[in-house]
């Protein structure tokens, strides 16, 4: 209830001012000339969403849908490690699975592991060379992952600010944004 009351307080504080035209202008034309030609966000390491998106751009909202078992988690899991492997530090809130599931989905993908495989523990020697070699490669990234079953809207919003805070966060994935509740009418 106090860190509801905070953030009403810093959120009637925050007032977007207004620009004038020539100050935006000026920040569009440096934002392209600080850019690869094709891409003006950060690269989300798959090349034709890439090009479709030039990137990922900072301010946007992406929602990433599709029938049940298509394979979003995976896709945003990986788009979620790319972006920490460029050295963006990324949360992740995972309101249906827990962070060692992720943590295994992550790893299995990096080092091309079979997950059923490694939840039987039953890798070969090789598989074992892939799979601490993908430990090795992920355990420094900034990559934060938050469980949190049954999350509210306003419950979110704190610990991203949170990460932002402490970890300098540049970007936010939400895995099952239909679980999150509003809290309140």
């Amino acid at each position: 209830e106090a860190e509801r009351q905070i953030f009403e307080i810093a959120q009637k504080a925050e007032t977007r001012r207004t620009a004038d035209l020539k100050t935006l202008i000026r920040q569009t034309v440096e934002r392209l000339e600080n850019s690869d030609a094709g891409m003006t966000g950060v690269a989300t390491g798959f090349g034709d969403l890439d090009k479709v998106l030039g990137g990922m751009q900072p301010g946007e909202m992406l929602v990433l849908a599709a029938r049940p078992s298509m394979g979003k988690t995976a896709l945003a899991l990986n788009i979620a490690e790319n972006l920490s492997m460029s050295g963006e530090a990324i949360g992740v809130f995972s309101l249906e699975m827990g962070a060692s599931q992720l943590v295994q989905r992550l790893l299995c993908s990096r080092g091309g592991i079979s997950g059923d495989r490694l939840r039987s523990n039953t890798l070969l020697n090789d598989e074992y060379r892939a799979f601490f070699q993908s430990c090795g490669e992920l355990e420094d990234i900034p990559l934060f992952i938050d469980d949190s079953p049954s999350l509210t809207l306003l419950q979110l919003r704190a610990k991203a600010r949170r990460m932002h805070q402490q970890h300098g966060i540049k970007a936010v994935v939400i895995d099952y944004l239909q679980l999150m509740s509003v809290g309140g009418r």
